[in-house]
C-alpha cells in the first residue's frame, strides 16, 4: 500500500484497512502497540505481540474494520495469570467480546448478552480452564450474520444463534474510541503470536 500527495501536507491521523472476500489479513503486520492500543502497555516480542500490563483490562484494537462475516484466528500463549482472553466483535451494528478463561479462570462465554455478563447469560460454560501456561494454542472467533462460534484447538466452547441486536459491549470497561475487533486480557499476560482477520 501507498499513500502519497503531490503538492500538498496532510497529515493521517487513523488509517483502517478493509480485507476483501477471500483475502486473509496479517492483524499483527498492521498493528503497532504504540498506537492501537486502548488500555493498558503493549509491545513487540519478536513477531508476536505482549500486553505488559495486566490491570485496567489492557486492549488493543485492530486498525481493521470487520466485514459482515469473518474469521478472527490467533495463536494465543499464556504467560503470566489464570483470568481471560478477551477477544473483541463486531457483528453488524453490535460490538461485544467473548471472554475465555474468565473470572475463576473457568467460566467462558460472550459479554453481554441481553445485557447480561459472560458469566451469566446462554453461553456461559463453566469449570473448564481452555488457555494453559506456557502452551501456544489457536483461538478461532467465526462471527455469522445468525450467531457467533468459538473455538480454542478445534474444540468449540461458545456456540450462539441469535440476532447481533442482542449483544452488547460493557459499559464498565473503558471506551473504545470505535466498534472494532480487538484483543485484551484481565489479570493475564499473553503472548499473541499470530493473528489474522477471514472474510467469508
Amino acid at each position: 500500500m501507498i499513500l502519497g500527495s503531490h503538492g500538498s501536507l496532510h497529515v493521517i491521523r487513523e488509517l483502517t484497512l478493509t480485507p476483501v472476500r477471500g483475502g486473509r489479513l496479517d492483524l499483527l503486520a498492521i498493528t503497532d502497540p504504540a498506537r492501537d492500543a486502548v488500555a493498558g502497555r503493549w509491545a513487540r516480542s519478536g513477531p508476536a505481540l505482549v500486553n505488559l500490563t495486566s490491570d485496567a483490562f489492557p486492549r488493543v484494537l485492530f486498525p481493521v474494520k470487520a466485514p459482515a462475516e469473518y474469521d478472527l484466528t490467533m495463536d494465543v500463549e499464556r504467560k503470566v495469570g489464570f483470568r481471560s482472553l478477551i477477544v473483541g466483535l463486531v457483528s453488524g451494528e453490535s460490538h461485544f467480546v467473548a471472554h475465555i478463561d474468565g473470572w475463576t479462570g473457568t467460566v467462558s462465554g460472550l459479554d453481554l448478552l441481553d445485557n447480561r455478563g459472560a458469566d451469566q447469560n446462554e453461553t456461559t460454560t463453566r469449570d473448564v480452564s481452555h488457555l494453559p501456561l506456557d502452551k501456544k494454542v489457536r483461538v478461532v472467533a467465526s462471527v455469522r450474520r445468525d450467531g457467533v462460534k468459538v473455538s480454542v484447538d478445534g474444540r468449540v466452547i461458545i456456540d450462539w444463534k441469535g440476532d447481533a441486536r442482542r449483544l452488547s459491549m460493557n459499559q464498565r470497561n473503558r471506551p473504545m474510541p470505535r466498534p472494532g475487533l480487538s484483543i485484551g486480557a484481565w489479570d493475564s499476560r499473553f503472548l499473541i503470536h499470530a493473528a489474522t482477520l477471514t472474510p467469508r
